[in-house]
């Protein structure tokens, strides 16, 4: 699909959805360059946190246990990211957890095998995500409101608690 006639900031758009998460965009023809359309990272990351929200207010509506909430809220962050961000997080934390000087880091983080380092830097990712929605389950509407928006995948905070 040409999509070269759309306004530059949709095309931005269109390239961040389609690139940090799994929503089918990348076959489309745009003229703007990747570095150019990261100022729409943000909005991305509010989709993501939508598909969580959403899962975590209906599941919770529908008198699922909070924990249980919270573990189904996570895994659709990570069905929708298709863990983008947590294959960074591994690649990452074998690097330089496994390496001294550059070039072994280097080496490391091109190989697709997770390593020890990677598998701790997931587990504890996963349980701080799941801690923090699992503490928001608990709060009222207005909070849960604003976790949607401003949840582990999305957008920081700008307004005080």
């Amino acid at each position: 699909m040409a999509d070269e006639h759309l306004p530059g900031p949709i095309q931005d758009c269109l390239l961040c959805i389609g690139f940090f998460t799994r929503i089918p965009l990348r076959d489309r023809k745009l003229s703007r360059r990747f570095a150019d359309a990261l100022w729409a990272m943000p909005l991305a990351g509010l989709i993501v946190e939508l598909a969580v929200g959403i899962v975590m207010v209906t599941t919770i509506a529908l008198g699922l246990r909070p924990e249980i909430s919270s573990a189904l809220a996570l895994a659709s962050g990570v069905l929708v990211t298709g863990g983008l961000h947590d294959d960074g997080l591994a690649d990452l934390a074998d690097g330089f957890g496994g390496a001294h000087d550059r070039e072994t880091k280097l080496t490391i983080v091109r190989n697709s095998s997770i390593g020890s380092y990677g598998v701790m830097a997931l587990i504890l990712s996963m349980l701080l995500r799941w801690t923090a929605l699992w503490s928001a389950a608990g709060q009222d509407w207005a909070c849960r409101l604003r976790h949607l928006y401003c949840g582990p995948y999305g957008i920081k905070p700008t307004f005080p608690k």
